[in-house]
């Protein structure tokens, strides 16, 4: 998934005041993210770590070494700080067409995508990552699980109200931010350590496919497979009342460091993957920002 820019302010300088982040959003993984010796940083109004210096950490690594480890082992990155919205109801579908370029009807249970928020001149307000997903209550109904920006998550959601207001259809939003923590698990290792703490085989989980509930340590985890970074890896949607465990359980596995923003973004360049407020703003469009690929037939 997607955040808001590559552009952030450095938590201290030589000569100057430590950096607060009394003021910031955290996370609540933020007391982990500190004891690792995380260079934080104001990132969309949470504090979030670039990268982690603690000594005698084997989570101590440069932004190059952590980028290296991404790619040949499996990091992870706390995301906690992006929106989750689930759209409900039996036009849901078709209202988020309304306000995305997505083809959401023709997209399999089970699937997600990556779309474009639009304004009324095809500007792009925000990009956004689209997963069809089966109701809970195993009932053969479905609901629609977005994930936007903690930048413009505010902009994005005061959008979608306003044109609810005028819609004609059945559809409700749930807005789910900072009740649940979101981890990127990236690199070629993930897929063996998710099978290792759950028992479960994962070679058929797809590019882009969605597992309901992966049990991790007891947690009943929503787990997507779409590489937030551009490695392979999994996206994983954590109950609140296991965020800190489920943290302190992935970084204890052999092969897993904890990675910050730093590698993240060399990660995403590389990959070629866009960045909002960089290839995408509200005066570029999805074709002429080269991401035509999102609109929907």
């Amino acid at each position: 998934m997607r955040l808001l820019t590559r552009t952030f302010r450095p938590a201290a300088r030589v000569g100057a005041r430590p950096f607060s982040t009394d003021h910031l959003k955290r996370t609540a993984t933020y007391d982990d993210h500190v004891a690792l010796g995380g260079k934080l940083v104001d990132f969309a109004g949470y504090a979030m770590p670039v990268q982690y210096v603690a000594k005698d950490s084997k989570h101590s690594l440069s932004i190059i070494e952590s980028t290296k480890w991404t790619r040949e082992h499996a990091s992870l990155f706390d995301v906690s700080h992006m929106c989750s919205l689930i759209w409900r109801g039996k036009d849901a579908a078709r209202f988020v067409e309304k306000v995305t370029v997505a083809d959401v009807a023709g997209l399999p249970v089970g699937r997600g995508v990556l779309s474009v928020i639009c304004n009324e001149a095809g500007g792009s307000i925000d990009d956004t990552m689209i997963t069809k997903c089966a109701d809970e209550d195993g009932k053969g109904g479905e609901h629609i699980y977005q994930v936007v920006n903690a930048g413009c998550a505010d902009k994005d959601i005061a959008h979608f109200r306003k044109h609810l207001a005028e819609f004609d259809g059945e559809v409700d939003l749930e807005v789910h931010w900072d009740t649940r923590g979101l981890f990127a698990l990236q690199g070629p290792e993930s897929q063996k350590i998710l099978e290792k703490l759950s028992g479960k085989d994962l070679s058929q989980v797809a590019f882009g496919e969605w597992i309901p509930a992966l049990d991790l340590g007891g947690a009943k985890t929503m787990v997507s497979r779409c590489g937030y970074t551009g490695e392979d890896g999994f996206e994983l949607f954590v109950p609140g009342d296991a965020i800190k465990d489920t943290w302190r359980l992935l970084l204890g596995q052999d092969g897993v460091r904890a990675a910050g923003l730093g590698a993240r973004d060399a990660l995403r360049l590389e990959a070629g993957l866009c960045l909002y407020g960089h290839e995408l703003d509200e005066e570029t469009t999805p074709v002429e920002a080269g991401v035509a690929w999102t609109v929907g037939e």
